[in-house]
């Protein structure tokens, strides 16, 4: 008899038989059939570990809440007439 390897699927870090996936590559889920397939992040979000939960915003924006990704607060000087501004040019 002789003992065969276990071949994991794609993007699997652990299979506990052929095809079939125990836990995920990092930026991957666990779908209903037992694969994984690649976690795609909400808006604005750099990194996130499920679809719903980010772990890290792009660059620019900044945690909301510990929700979501919004953009940075413009902190510098605005345009004459403007009180409020997201950016040099953009009054709000």
């Amino acid at each position: 008899m002789t003992c065969e390897p276990i071949v994991c699927s794609a993007n699997c870090d652990y299979c506990s038989s052929n095809d079939v996936c125990d836990t995920c590559a990092p930026g991957y889920f666990l779908d209903d059939d037992m694969t994984c397939e690649p976690v795609i992040c909400m808006d604005n979000c750099d990194a996130c570990t499920y679809a719903d939960l980010c772990d890290s915003c792009a660059s620019g924006y900044n945690f909301d809440n510990n929700v979501s990704c919004e953009l940075d607060a413009y902190t510098g000087d605005c345009m004459t007439d403007c009180d409020t501004c997201t950016d040099l040019w953009t009054c709000t």
